[in-house]
């Protein structure tokens, strides 16, 4: 169902290269975002008179919502603004998946600047995902909040340099299992050289996610 709906979301748009001086935040999405087929959406008061507060945090959407929950659960008085409604901008926009593993593979980024340094940056990464999963939890946030495995396929037609990436993985102490191009096909009915499964990713609707967030 969430396939359809992406597909849906997406049918007819053309896809062109974006010049970061010559789009609003109107172009992060275009059609009708899955996040909106829900009614009740959450409201938002106008700003018709001075205030003060401790913390202002500019943007309603995932982010803007997060930092106010941390900060309010550290006792300040925190307020929120936006010049849309909540979770309209690049929130509406995104994908639901939360996944732990960064763009630039732990081979990489450990002959960069060092093994170790780099496996605390991807282990904060999984400890980001497991804790905001603890949170949706302990604050009974309904966003349709699941476990998922990831997927990680190699780009060519060998499996060598994801071998070598799960060798620097597995030193790391992180969760993951390869893949050969059999197993791949059978479990998944995907035709690649192999591939990485890993456990500690999830998905959430992100627009429930930010409101809940934000009223509490």
């Amino acid at each position: 169902m969430f396939l359809q709906e992406m597909a849906a979301c997406f049918q007819g748009a053309v896809i062109s290269s974006l010049d970061p001086e010559d789009f609003d935040q109107a172009d992060l999405h275009g059609g009708h975002s899955p996040w909106f087929a829900k009614p009740g959406q959450h409201a938002r008061l106008e700003l018709s008179e001075n205030l003060t507060c401790d913390a202002l945090v500019v943007g309603a959407g995932i982010t803007g919502s997060m930092v106010a929950e941390r900060l309010t659960r550290q006792g300040l008085d925190v307020v929120i603004i936006d010049r849309e409604l909540p979770g309209r901008g690049s929130t509406a926009a995104s994908t639901s998946m939360l996944l732990w593993e960064i763009d630039q593979p732990l081979s990489d980024l450990s002959k960069a600047y060092g093994f170790e340094r780099a496996a605390r940056v991807y282990r904060a990464s999984l400890e980001a995902v497991a804790g905001l999963k603890s949170l949706v939890a302990e604050l009974g946030i309904v966003c349709g909040m699941r476990d998922k495995n990831s997927l990680y396929l190699a780009a060519g037609e060998s499996s060598t340099d994801l071998m070598e990436e799960h060798r620097w993985r597995m030193r790391a102490g992180l969760p993951g299992e390869f893949l050969d191009h059999g197993r791949l096909r059978d479990s998944f009915g995907i035709v690649r050289a192999g591939a990485l499964v890993s456990s500690g990713a999830a998905d959430a609707d992100p627009v429930w996610r930010t409101g809940c967030l934000r009223l509490r």
